[in-house]
């Protein structure tokens, strides 16, 4: 579609929801990120939102977002050091180029039965001075329909592996594209922060924080990342 609301919103109200169903707009009046932040959203970049139906214990829902956001890393694998910033950032070059937004909307006795994913790519305005563009490093110029249908491919594949296999190879291939263990950060939940330093992700996606005050490992579940060392916050 030419303009909407929000991909969003849009996909959310409609009814009989299928897993598959996929939703782009050319620019959005309401880009919605997370924790209801406003995505900015000029026509030039990608806005799209997909349905997925995972039948799955509803402590999985971050193997989705990891998935999801290696799927697009992979996407941008001819761009100069895709890197991913946990749990729902790429970043170029250290600069926030693409987020992601995962939303359920039938969720029964701890069960997901349907999620709605969205996910924006900077791919010729960036959303903010800190954020990059992906066609600013892109090594070999795709469109942006070429970019969207390696996205949604690479999240076809890994949802159906995901499904099969299981999340560790996922880990291990989310783990190949992140920042470098030891990475300086704080992590904002509610209202605290805990400064510390990167160590990776447990078998269930959470993210291991080596916390500076009392040098003990913190499994987070969910949280804001705040680089030290960078602008892409």
């Amino acid at each position: 579609m030419q303009s909407l609301d929000s991909t969003q919103t849009t996909l959310k109200q409609r009814e009989n929801l299928k897993e598959g169903d996929c939703l782009q707009a050319l620019s959005q009046q309401n880009g919605q990120g997370r924790h209801g932040r406003i995505w900015s959203s000029p026509k030039g970049n990608l806005y799209c939102s997909c349905v997925l139906q995972p039948n799955c214990p509803s402590e999985r829902i971050g193997e989705i977002a990891l998935l999801i956001g290696l799927a697009i890393a992979e996407s941008c694998n001819t761009a100069t050091n895709p890197t991913l910033k946990w749990p729902n950032d790429i970043l170029l070059n250290g600069k926030k180029c693409a987020g992601i937004l995962i939303e359920t909307t039938d969720m029964q006795a701890g069960h997901i039965n349907t999620v709605v994913i969205g996910f924006g790519v900077n791919y010729e305005h960036k959303a903010h001075e800190q954020g990059t563009t992906l066609k600013q490093h892109q090594t070999s110029h795709e469109s942006l329909d070429e970019v969207r249908d390696a996205i949604l491919s690479n999240i076809s594949r890994y949802y159906k592996y995901w499904q099969t296999c299981g999340f560790a190879e996922i880990r291990k291939a989310w783990l190949g594209y992140a920042m470098p263990i030891s990475t300086s950060m704080s992590v904002k939940i509610d209202e605290n922060h805990i400064s510390g330093q990167f160590e990776g992700i447990d078998k269930a996606g959470h993210l291991l924080l080596l916390c500076d005050k009392s040098s003990k490992l913190k499994t987070i579940s969910s949280g804001d990342v705040f680089l030290h060392d960078t602008t892409c916050d």
